[in-house]
């Protein structure tokens, strides 16, 4: 039977993903997959919810951009997985390998650049990290989660998009009470605010102070984070653990305020979800206002900085809930379905090396 070796972690960006295209795999092929990770706390969790006992490497961050005695930790880190990351491939003998990017994908890059099986990166952001640059120049295939993956030349990847979780539309009631059990469906609209897997402190803060105006009455906003506690309801404001399913989330929605994490960028797109995306600019390479505008150009949304005003943001909420909340094709779970399947197809055929799909992604259709 043939192995399909998948390598992701880091955050959820990098091993959601991983996650959706595994689920997807097992259920449509007669593959065996194995799924690598690494050693964060994060990690665990993540896979641990998703019900996956991963293989893990004994790394938890990359040795660039620290300093000090933990930068030569990462680095004694980086060379254990080198080691690490040659037994398992010895070990698997996989058929094929899929990397999801990121500083854990760099030891299998080294060793897979002088072995038989094929491999294709996957890069779920509009802007190449460096793992992916890497790959580039060593000539291994790369699958772009969007059209355009700066700084790399059109023709040197393959567009295919980001694999999403799988779409599961809930009555709107139902979906509330799984969220706030506490308190009835209210009628006005809904916002849900996802600050990454990481949360966002200030960004909670701004749409807080926001809620409270006049224009903004009856509006409820659900505060998504990694507390990992459920605080008192206000009248108009609703603090959430950290939420691993977001199909309640996206069911009950009207819009959505994300970050620009390419994961989350993504299943806002298969929703068809109108999202303000705030994009945390100290991500590495401004990648997360890449992804903003690669999903301005092709879904439903406005862009915000941190820097611009409450005034800003409170004129892009109420545009975005005028043009689209409550239009038919929200949260459309046939559009959702095709997403999905089609993201999945194309990235399944152009690892197997299949020219009969050009794998030109999901977006735009």
């Amino acid at each position: 039977m043939s192995t399909l070796l998948l390598v992701a972690g880091g955050t959820g960006g990098h091993l959601w993903p991983a996650i959706a295209f595994k689920r997807w795999i097992d259920a449509n092929t007669e593959w065996t997959t194995c799924l690598v990770t690494g050693s964060r706390p994060l990690e665990y969790a993540i896979l641990a919810e998703a019900g996956i006992d991963p293989v893990r490497l004994d790394i938890e961050g990359s040795p660039l951009g620290v300093s000090g005695i933990r930068s030569l930790r990462r680095w004694k880190a980086v060379l254990q997985s080198l080691v690490q990351a040659r037994r398992i491939l010895r070990s698997l003998r996989p058929h094929r390998v899929l990397l999801f990017g990121g500083y854990l994908s760099v030891p299998f890059l080294i060793h897979l650049c002088f072995a038989g099986s094929r491999t294709v990166l996957h890069e779920q952001n509009a802007r190449a990290g460096k793992a992916t640059r890497l790959a580039r120049r060593l000539g291994m295939s790369i699958a772009s989660g969007w059209p355009r993956c700066e700084p790399l030349p059109v023709g040197t990847y393959r567009y295919v998009g980001v694999p999403v979780r799988r779409p599961e539309r809930l009555r709107k009631q139902i979906a509330w009470h799984t969220l706030v059990p506490e308190a009835p469906c209210p009628d006005g609209p809904i916002v849900v605010v996802m600050g990454g897997s990481l949360g966002s402190a200030s960004l909670e803060e701004r749409l807080s102070r926001l809620s409270r105006r006049r224009s903004l009455r009856g509006w409820r906003f659900l505060l998504v984070g990694a507390k990992g506690r459920r605080e008192a309801p206000s009248e108009q404001i609703y603090h959430l653990p950290l939420q691993w399913d977001i199909n309640p989330l996206l069911s009950v929605a009207d819009i959505a305020v994300v970050r620009g994490g390419a994961s989350t960028l993504s299943e806002m797109a298969a929703w068809n979800m109108p999202a303000v995306v705030v994009p945390w600019l100290a991500a590495t390479d401004s990648h997360q206002d890449a992804n903003a505008r690669a999903f301005l150009a092709c879904g439903k949304g406005a862009l915000w900085y941190e820097s611009m005003s409450d005034d800003e943001l409170e004129e892009r909420l109420l545009f975005l809930y005028r043009e689209h909340a409550g239009l038919e094709q929200l949260c459309d779970e046939g559009r959702a379905d095709f997403f999905e399947e089609s993201v999945n197809l194309a990235l399944c055929n152009y690892l197997l090396g299949s020219e009969s799909m050009k794998g030109d992604g999901p977006l735009g259709r």
